[in-house]
């Protein structure tokens, strides 16, 4: 079996967080290390084995079992960033914040400005469908403009 260049080694240390050491034992074990999926299946089973019962002490093998779960894990959501999956949390919470702000600022147009105007002179039935279809109109919207990239960068059609 012919050695892989160094480089190779330490791009999979890098990749995986590990040192180039760890990468020649996984190799020798054989690790499935250039494919995200299998790693992360592989380093699940070897947290699953490394506390049977005569590998080591329970200590030890408490201490390798984490370590596989966090290799696990960090394979598993290096995989996820990869397919695009993952979202920095401060975006959501901005992405949440200004959809909010846009939801509630809908209502109050809706509700506060226009409805007092359509409400004169109209029977209970017809203030009550002008709400049901201001709302239906607001969620199509809504739905509408919230499922697009970048959907908070810019207000609610209106």
């Amino acid at each position: 079996m012919q050695k892989k260049p160094a480089r190779s080694q330490q791009k999979l240390a890098k990749t995986y967080h590990v040192t180039p050491k760890t990468i020649t034992r996984w190799r020798q074990a054989g690790a499935p290390l250039h494919d995200p999926d299998g790693m992360a299946l592989w380093l699940e089973q070897g947290r699953r084995t490394a506390a049977l019962p005569g590998t080591a002490t329970a200590r030890q093998a408490d201490h390798r079992a984490e370590y596989y779960r966090v290799q696990a894990l960090r394979v598993a959501l290096k995989l996820e960033k990869e397919k695009g999956l993952l979202l920095r949390s401060d975006m959501v919470s901005d992405s949440i914040a200004r959809g909010m702000a846009g939801l509630f600022s809908e209502l109050e147009r809706a509700f506060v400005d226009r409805l007092p105007a359509v409400a004169k002179g109209r029977s209970e039935a017809e203030v009550r469908d002008f709400a049901i279809k201001s709302i239906e109109g607001l969620k199509a919207a809504l739905r509408e403009a919230w499922s697009k990239p970048g959907a908070f960068d810019r207000e609610v059609a209106r």
